[in-house]
């Protein structure tokens, strides 16, 4: 997972960086540099962002954003 599929993920989501850090109890910095990947994503991170949302709408995202690139290229 790169950060702009994390950053997808969170605008899908309907949260501000500030949310989804109090949502995955880091701060909204740490979130912020995820989304310009200025610091890689830590399994923990991963972990607690598939608890919050859950695998299936984080795939689904995944999916939709997959075929928005393609249908970009």
């Amino acid at each position: 997972m790169n950060g702009k599929l994390f950053a997808t993920i969170r605008r899908t989501a309907g949260l501000t960086q500030k949310q989804m850090g109090d949502r995955l109890r880091v701060s909204r910095q740490l979130i912020q540099k995820i989304e310009a990947e200025e610091r890689s994503i830590q399994p923990y991170i991963i972990t607690r962002l598939y608890i919050e949302f859950g695998a299936e709408f984080i795939e689904e995202v995944r999916g939709i954003s997959v075929k928005y690139l393609a249908a970009a290229e």
